[in-house]
């Protein structure tokens, strides 16, 4: 399902260092992405890459902190979020689908949940700034609109 997908990334990406390439850049190409995405997408297909490109010296840097174009060494950076970040252009890789999720052993030691705001009784996982727009997001999506007191509650140590 994400074959289309992926080819059209990576051949933007090989657009990219070949214009970079014929205006005289060198050095190596540097890719920032979460640690997931890296090890779980990118590496996976990197080979393929590295094989129409052996003269390209790929390096990953692991690392969900945002990246600063003008004082680091990052050429392209991957990442999780709407891509409305000022300054940058932003290319869409893939859609989402967001899901809730519970464990067997929490929802048999909780509280029912027979409709969408039921899940509010329930711990809710932060790992990224961004999680709080997109519970909003999909709690809107249900139906549910009166979270406020419960989003800010939010925090990455419910890991």
């Amino acid at each position: 399902m994400l074959l289309a997908d992926a080819k059209e990334a990576f051949q933007r990406l090989a657009q990219a260092v070949e214009r970079v390439a014929s205006k005289g850049a060198s050095g190596p190409l540097t890719i920032s992405s979460s640690t997931t995405f890296a090890w779980s997408w990118l590496v996976p297909r990197l080979y393929k890459f590295q094989a129409l490109y052996p003269e390209i010296d790929v390096r990953l840097e692991a690392s969900q902190r945002a990246v600063d174009f003008h004082r680091e060494g990052v050429d392209a950076a991957i990442r999780y979020g709407r891509g409305n970040w000022p300054g940058l252009y932003a290319v869409q890789l893939f859609e989402e689908i967001l899901s809730p999720l519970i464990s067997r052993d929490q929802l048999a030691a909780g509280p029912p949940i027979n409709e969408p705001k039921d899940l509010l009784r329930y711990p809710l996982l932060n790992d990224s700034p961004f999680n709080v727009e997109y519970w909003r997001s999909w709690f809107a999506a249900a139906g549910v609109t009166d979270l406020e007191h419960r989003l800010g509650d939010i925090d990455a140590d419910h890991f």
